[in-house]
C-alpha cells in the first residue's frame, strides 16, 4: 500500500527559513506542494520536484540544486543553503 504524506512539519521549516532570510531549496513530491510553497514565499525559497523513491528524480534534484548554485555558494560558504524534503513518499 502507497501513502503519500504532507509534511506540514516541513512546510513550517521551509517557510521559516525562508522567512529567517536563508537560501532553501524545498523537495515536493506534488505539484499542488510546489504551488503552495512557491506562491507564498520570496524568491529565497525554491521548489524542485522530488520523488525520494525514484533514483532518477533524485539525480533531477541534485542537478537542479547544483545549477542554480551560484559560483562560490553551498553549504560551506558564508551564504548557507538549506534543503528541506516537504512532501515524501512512504511505500
Amino acid at each position: 500500500m502507497d501513502l503519500l504524506f504532507f509534511s506540514s512539519f516541513g512546510y513550517l521549516i521551509a517557510k521559516r527559513l525562508d522567512q529567517q532570510g536563508y537560501n532553501v531549496f524545498a523537495g515536493c513530491l506534488t505539484q499542488e506542494g510546489e504551488e503552495k510553497l512557491g506562491t507564498s514565499s520570496s524568491s529565497r525559497l525554491r521548489t524542485v520536484s522530488l520523488n525520494v523513491t525514484d533514483s532518477q528524480s533524485i539525480r533531477n534534484a541534485f542537478q537542479f540544486v547544483k545549477d542554480a548554485l551560484p559560483e562560490g555558494q553551498g553549504a560551506f560558504s558564508k551564504f548557507p543553503i538549506v534543503i528541506v524534503v516537504v512532501e515524501a513518499v512512504y511505500v
